[in-house]
């Protein structure tokens, strides 16, 4: 459970802005015929959303059914993030969710998704794209980041009120230590006489 805190810490504080939006479609293997999906299937559907939304916890992620097709819509707005290899780790979890859906007999999938990257010194765009079980993405502009990036100013921001919150919490504590008589929290509060 902490690390689950302490991960989305990490990615707050990050060094990368991620911009992304895209879509898994699962359809029919047969494209002419309408969408009919078993409850096994539906199942391993779920496990692999959860699986990609534990691995992203910053991706929102948004699945429609239709009769033809269910859609699965991947989405982030400039959300932080510290994964330095993140485009490989997506990349790896899509193809994996692909491959997935793909070994059922009646189903199968695609991805398609494009974004922006930004670190404190590159700016890179980027698209993903499936054939079969096979999910790659290719980085389609890469632009050098000059002066302060908006990742460098939204960690010296984290920092700073980090750095000012535990000042003051040290300084509530050596008040407390100070002040109090004889160190006896029992001697701050004055007992009140019945009159």
């Amino acid at each position: 459970m902490s690390n689950k805190y302490l991960q989305r810490l990490r990615d707050y504080v990050g060094g990368q802005r991620l911009t992304l939006s895209g879509e898994i479609i699962i359809c029919s293997k047969q494209n002419t015929q309408l969408l009919q999906i078993t409850a096994n299937e539906s199942k391993t559907v779920d496990k692999i959303l959860n699986a990609l939304q534990q691995q992203f916890p910053f991706l929102k992620l948004e699945k429609k059914t239709n009769v033809v097709e269910i859609t699965v819509k991947l989405f982030a707005y400039k959300k932080f993030m510290a994964d330095e290899q993140f485009l490989e780790h997506l990349r790896g979890a899509l193809a994996a969710a692909v491959n997935s859906i793909n070994e059922s007999e009646t189903l199968t999938a695609r991805v398609t998704a494009n974004g922006l990257l930004l670190n404190s010194n590159l700016q890179q765009k980027f698209i993903f794209l499936s054939k079969a079980s096979m999910v790659e993405y290719k980085v389609t502009e890469t632009i050098s980041v000059t002066g302060l990036s908006e990742v460098t100013m939204h960690r010296l921001q984290v920092y700073s009120i980090a750095i000012v919150f535990t000042a003051l919490i040290i300084y509530n504590l050596y008040v407390l230590y100070a002040y109090i008589p004889d160190h006896n929290p029992n001697k701050l509060l004055t007992k009140i006489v019945n009159i």
